[in-house]
């Protein structure tokens, strides 16, 4: 998966690689048609986090 920054909170996201985020059950926002917006909250856990981060780096 190739992200691209957009800003400090959006990121290039390929609408195939967003489907397959979703379909494991990962919600964020879409921007536009390429990128999405992650959000995460002040008590996310760390390993919701590291669930993400394995997730990306497979795509």
């Amino acid at each position: 998966m190739a992200m691209k920054s957009l800003s400090d909170n959006a990121a290039s996201v390929h609408p195939a690689e967003r489907e397959g985020l979703r379909g494991q059950g990962f919600a964020f926002h879409d921007r536009c048609e390429d990128a999405a917006r992650l959000v995460a909250s002040w008590d996310t856990r760390m390993e919701h986090a590291s669930a993400l981060a394995r997730t990306i780096a497979r795509l």
